[in-house]
């Protein structure tokens, strides 16, 4: 058997051996980290989808009612954990404060009732949360202002004297 030298300059499949050898050397090693626990597996789903709808309605006694509607989940995206509702007031001048979480909603329900809430204009946020607790990357805001309302009439007055 004749031996063929390589030509100087071909160094085309040692390069291609070397790589081919390098990524299964690293997939070897991922898939042991994997199974010992150093290393989560990547998930590739996308983040959950925006409410496509998010309204909020004031009553004569200061409760808002929030409705929303669930967005559809893709085949690529994990399922709905809930509905975040934050909400902030919103003052006159300045930066607003940070949000506070109000509730979260779980599916199927589509709507919360906050009663008798103070005056003022406050934004409610609503944020969708998936299985692994992903939140959707543009929440839905919206804002309402409540009326200050003065105290009631008096309805009864009764005096007795002694």
């Amino acid at each position: 058997m004749a031996r063929r030298r390589a030509r100087r300059g071909s160094a085309r499949p040692v390069l291609d051996f070397l790589t081919r050898l390098v990524r299964r050397l690293l997939q070897f090693l991922r898939r042991l980290l994997e199974r010992l626990g150093l290393l989560r597996r990547r998930d590739r789903r996308r983040r959950p989808s925006d409410l496509p709808f998010f309204t909020v309605e004031v009553d004569d006694m200061a409760n808002v009612r929030l409705r929303w509607t669930l967005p559809e989940v893709a085949l690529d995206q994990r399922p709905i954990k809930h509905v975040a509702i934050d909400v902030r007031i919103v003052p006159d001048e300045g930066e607003p404060p940070p949000w506070s979480r109000v509730n979260e909603v779980s599916p199927p329900a589509t709507e919360l009732l906050i009663e008798q809430i103070g005056a003022g204009r406050r934004e409610f946020r609503g944020v969708v949360v998936d299985a692994a607790d992903e939140e959707s990357p543009n929440p839905r805001i919206v804002q309402v202002d409540v009326p200050f309302r003065g105290p009631s009439d008096l309805v009864e007055l009764t005096a007795t004297l002694e």
